[in-house]
């Protein structure tokens, strides 16, 4: 299990557009398999460091790697990934 039993820090994800946000790729389980987040531009520096810690309490179990989700439930690539303002939330899409 990835970090330790807490949960990941909530980040900032309020936005007033689509140039207000950012994402990130977070590590969800020892697999390595990632989901992407959008949050406000202001945290990308908190997401980083937060992000670099908690890999590190992720254990390598072997096992595969499942495909990248974005918050929109959608899968792809990481090069593929979006963010944009929904309803002022900085939220990640796959196409």
């Amino acid at each position: 299990m990835c970090g330790i039993g807490q949960a990941f820090a909530p980040l900032d994800k309020g936005c007033t557009n689509t140039p207000s946000c950012s994402f990130g790729l977070h590590q969800i389980n020892c697999c390595g398999t990632q989901t992407a987040i959008g949050f406000n531009h202001a945290v990308l520096a908190t997401f980083t460091a937060n992000e670099a810690t908690w890999a590190a309490t992720c254990p390598a179990c072997g096992c595969a790697q499942q495909p990248l989700k974005a918050e929109d439930g959608k899968t792809c690539n990481a090069n593929q990934v979006t963010v944009s303002c929904d309803n002022s939330i900085c939220t990640t899409h796959c196409p």
